[in-house]
């Protein structure tokens, strides 16, 4: 809802504010005031309570982005957890940081958006970014595999490659090994 309210037209002086108000309904967000003809002069377009002073006739909007909630989640939910964790809202644009932390004996595999449409920066990357986009809900998830320990040892002279050390991978990983005399 609007002050003045929407449909109304109201006069005002062009040399004066008038006080303007934006209330967004349940699941949306004021977002910022806009002029259709260039008009208005708002002394803050951002603020959903503020003062525009018109020049001319003109229409002012108030404009409102739609909530949607993201939900992080972790698969299986025993391989780790993620941060931020659950739902939480945004608006289309809005950059999330996003984490996977890996339980003991459990590696990071990727990052996967299983509902709603975002965009993960480095989907292979357990430290990442979402991008909201689109209007509708959105679920991503984490998705952690088991592990296994390998340790590389030389005996006598030589060196491997990877180097010796102990190393862990995710169950079912090919890894290449080159003796080295």
């Amino acid at each position: 809802s609007t002050t003045p309210a929407v449909g109304t037209t109201t006069s005002v002086s062009s040399s004066e504010y008038t006080k303007i108000t934006a209330t967004p309904s349940t699941g949306y967000k004021f977002d910022k005031w806009s002029s259709a003809n260039g008009h208005a002069s708002f002394k803050n377009i951002n603020s959903s309570a503020t003062e525009v002073k018109l020049s001319d006739t003109d229409t002012v909007t108030a404009n409102f982005t739609q909530d949607i909630k993201v939900t992080v989640q972790a698969d299986p939910t025993t391989g780790g957890t993620t941060e931020p964790s659950g739902t939480s809202t945004h608006q289309v644009g809005d950059v999330i940081n996003i984490k996977a932390i890996p339980a003991d004996n459990h590696v990071f595999v990727n990052w996967t958006v299983d509902e709603g449409s975002a965009d993960i920066a480095d989907a292979t990357s357990a430290s990442t970014t979402a991008t909201v986009k689109g209007t509708s809900d959105i679920t991503i998830t984490a998705h952690f595999d088991d592990e296994v320990t390998v340790e590389f040892k030389v005996s006598g002279s030589g060196s491997t490659d990877p180097a010796e050390g102990t190393y862990k991978y995710e169950i079912g990983i090919s890894v290449e090994i080159e003796a080295i005399p």
